[in-house]
Parts: structure tokens; C-alpha cells; sequence
């Protein structure tokens, strides 16, 4: 039988994370009384812990200290406990040989065919929610099904929640209308619960569709609730994601040195590569846009962290960021040869804002974008022409860097002269030094 060390953690008050956290560390002590099933299951507990609480490198150390002893377990069920209550973090550090969805998968199928439903519900939830990272969201679909048919034999609660948000994203990335409003209630049914830590994981997949959607005038309130959520759970790692989206969030509305004071907070030395490369990815463009040298440092930084993960977003993100910084220092060459390197990579993923952007500024660097099918509305109509029309969008949701890049391309002096305000209000100087080249190109022909 399973040991019934909890795979995946109850609602838990202030405080009570940490304190369940030190009692394990405590309790592993001792952990030569155990048989080795029950070291690997109360080890994988701890990790995950520690996980939630950002405390990154102990938790991968006794994550790994988990997977160790596998061949040893006692039965099939005491490893798919152990296995399934590692995948949230396998990802992060590639604990397992093919992947962790992989590592999911054997953790279902050691599951037998009458598993405790508890169990057979967090490593179907979990499966799923790493197939949503890596946009295999028809797998995931299938997979909440099971999961939420076992929460509600259980009468968990909570896990049904959990259960519900994954479904709602992947339907709504499958074009399911009915996605968004389904994520919507499954994070109030986890905020009703008090499983504060599941419901700021659907304020994470909510603020990213709603992104990838270039619907981003709606991001900010959910962000603030994904930051609200993470700290009433103590769900620290949680947290820094939410901080890492509104420092984004201010650097694209054009408040830099709130979004920098934030993302270098995020950056320091120490912190964890696995959970860095977000804010890394941004602050890098910041600090592009601003003209600073350290840009190219951060980025590199940046692209070490993302370093043999499959994750078409972090790819996406990264890369993004760092084709830009290529075409505000002038290497055109660069800018096209990597967006069209990293569109080749991600082949059809469904990613239309940043899609958009690398195609942009493909043909902001000269180069052609090719068909602009799937790209998000800004993007869309600035590959097709329409500069202005471009630059409304960006306007409306006061995005005022990309409302000036596309107002330069206007080709009318009013408008250039409009770019190149914005551009020297925001302290955007390689940006506003190129807009200028090309109005006084266009003067001198």
C-alpha cells in the first residue's frame, strides 16, 4: 500500500507550510529507521515543500535524494506516490530520463487498476499540468478528466479545483469559448476552499492566456490576485513568478524604473537559475531599451537558464527579448538570423503575441516575415501595413514602446515626430536614436 504521506498539500494558515516543511527535515533526521519506500515518500513531500517555499536548491537535493532509491521501493504503488508527487518539480530539474511528463506517465501506470483515489487524481493533475507548459493540451484534457473523476470519488475538494483549472486551460487553448469562464470559477472555488497555493496557480494560467491573447489591458487585477493568493499560501516560488509578471507588466506600460527596481530583485546572484529566467528575460529587455550595457549580460544569463528545457514559452520569451536588444544595437543580421531560428523551433505552437513580435521585427529588420496567420492583432495588422492601425491597439492598451516603434513607420513626419516624443520621454535612447536615422534617411532622399 501506498504510506499515506500527503502527494499533494492540504490548505494551509500562515505559517503552517514552514512549520510542516521543518517538521520533515526533523522527521529525515532519522531517516535511516525507514524502509526505503518511506524515505523516498517523505523526501519527495519535503522537496515539494521546499518548492513552494523557493527554497530551490535544497528541494532539488532532496528531490534527487528521492528518485534514488526507486528500485528499492517496496511496491509499485509507494513509487507512483513518490513519483507523482515529484513531477511539479522533475521539469525544473530534469529529474528523470525522457522527461517529466514521462516520469508522470510511469507514475499512472504503476498506479495498477484500483489505485486510492487521492493519489490516482494528484498524478493525473499533475501530468497535466506539465503537458499545459509544453502546449500538449489535448493529453492534458484527457488527463484532468481522470483526475477529476478521482478527486470527487475522494471527496477532495481542493484537488477537484485543481483538477477543473487545468481542464479549463487546455480548452481553452484547444479554442474551447467556454475555457476562460471555466478557469474563472475554478480559481473562486479554490479561493472559497482556502487552497490559496491551487488557486494562484489558475491566476499564473489565466494572466498567460490572457497574454498570449494580447489581451493584456485585462492582465494587471490578476496578477495583483496571483500575488494575493501566492503569499497567503506561503507559496514563495509562486510568488516571485507573480513579481516577475508585474515587472513585465510595468515595463511594457512604461513605468522602467519600478519594473527594474522589481526584476533586479529577482536576478540577484544567488537566486536559482530554474526559476530566473523570466525575470532575467525581461530585465534584459529593459535594460535594451534603456541602452545599457549590462542588457547583453543579463540576456546571456537569461539563455543559460533555458538551456535544455523543451518549453516553447520560455524559448519564446527568451528569445524575444534578445532580438530585440539586437535590433536597438544595430545588428539586423543577428535580429533576423535568431527570430527565424527560434520561429523554426517552435514550429505551429500556438504562441500569438510572441509570434507576432519576432515576426515584426523580422521586418523591422529588414527581412521578410512571410504570412502573419496566428499572430496577434497589433502584430497582424503591422505585417500587413497598417502602422497606424497598429499603433491605436497599442495606445488603447498603453503599451507606449511598441506604440512608438509603429508610429516611426507611419512614414509621416507628424507621426515620427510623435514616436520619437514617446521614445525620449521613456528614456528608450537606442530606439529613439534609430527612429531619427531613418526620418533624416528619408529627409536626405
Amino acid at each position: 500500500e501506498a504510506s499515506g504521506v500527503e502527494t499533494t498539500a492540504p490548505p494551509v494558515a500562515t505559517g503552517a507550510r514552514r512549520q510542516a516543511a521543518e517538521h520533515l527535515a526533523v522527521v529525515l533526521e532519522h531517516a535511516d529507521r525507514f524502509e526505503p519506500g518511506e524515505e523516498a515518500l517523505l523526501r519527495a513531500s519535503y522537496a515539494y515543500e521546499l518548492f513552494l517555499l523557493n527554497e530551490l536548491e535544497t528541494a532539488e537535493t532532496e528531490a534527487r535524494h528521492a528518485v534514488q532509491p526507486a528500485d528499492a521501493l517496496a511496491g509499485p504503488l509507494v513509487l507512483a506516490e513518490a513519483l507523482a508527487t515529484l513531477v511539479p518539480l522533475a521539469r525544473l530539474f530534469d529529474l528523470w530520463d525522457g522527461g517529466a511528463s514521462d516520469m508522470g506517465r510511469r507514475a499512472i501506470e504503476l498506479l495498477g487498476d484500483d489505485p486510492p483515489p487521492e493519489l490516482e487524481a494528484t498524478a493525473c493533475v499533475n501530468l497535466a499540468s506539465d503537458l499545459v507548459l509544453v502546449d500538449q493540451h489535448g493529453e492534458a484534457a484527457s488527463w484532468t478528466e481522470r483526475g477529476l473523476a478521482a478527486a470527487r470519488r475522494a471527496g477532495r475538494k481542493d484537488l477537484e479545483s485543481l483538477c477543473l483549472m487545468y481542464r479549463a486551460t487546455s480548452k481553452g487553448w484547444l479554442g474551447d469559448p467556454d475555457g476562460e469562464a471555466d478557469l474563472r470559477e475554478a480559481i473562486e472555488r479554490a479561493e472559497a476552499l482556502g487552497a490559496w497555493d491551487y488557486a494562484a496557480r489558475g491566476c499564473h494560467n489565466m494572466v498567460g492566456m490572457l497574454f498570449r491573447q494580447a489581451r493584456l489591458a485585462e492582465v494587471p487585477p490578476w496578477i495583483d490576485r496571483a500575488v494575493t493568493d501566492s503569499e497567503e499560501a506561503e507559496f514563495f516560488s509562486g510568488l516571485a513568478r507573480a513579481r516577475s509578471m508585474r515587472g513585465g507588466l510595468n515595463l511594457y506600460r512604461g513605468r522602467w524604473d519600478e519594473a527594474e527596481a522589481e526584476l533586479r530583485e529577482l536576478t540577484t546572484a544567488d537566486e536559482p537559475k530554474v526559476l530566473s529566467w523570466l525575470p532575467l528575460a525581461l530585465l534584459g529587455r529593459l535594460l535594451a531599451r534603456r541602452g545599457n550595457p549590462e542588457a547583453a549580460q543579463v540576456l546571456a544569463r537569461a539563455e543559460e537558464a533555458i538551456a535544455g528545457l523543451d518549453d516553447p514559452q520560455r524559448l519564446l520569451t527568451v528569445r524575444a527579448a534578445r532580438v530585440e536588444h539586437a535590433w536597438l544595437v544595430g545588428d539586423d543580421d543577428e535580429a533576423r538570423a535568431l527570430a527565424g531560428t527560434t520561429l523554426d523551433a517552435i514550429g505551429s505552437a500556438y504562441h500569438p503575441q510572441l509570434r507576432g513580435e519576432l515576426l515584426r521585427y523580422v521586418k523591422r529588420a529588414g527581412g521578410t516575415s512571410g504570412p502573419c496567420d496566428g499572430c496577434s492583432l497589433p502584430y497582424a495588422l503591422a505585417l500587413t501595413g497598417d502602422f497606424c492601425g497598429a499603433a491605436d491597439v497599442w495606445k488603447a492598451i498603453d503599451f507606449p514602446f511598441e506604440q512608438a516603434l509603429e508610429l516611426a513607420d507611419v512614414g509621416e513626419p507628424r507621426a515620427a515626430a510623435e514616436a520619437i516624443a514617446i521614445l525620449d520621454r521613456l528614456g528608450a535612447c537606442p530606439a529613439a536614436e534609430r527612429v531619427r536615422d531613418r526620418v533624416d534617411r528619408r529627409s536626405a532622399g
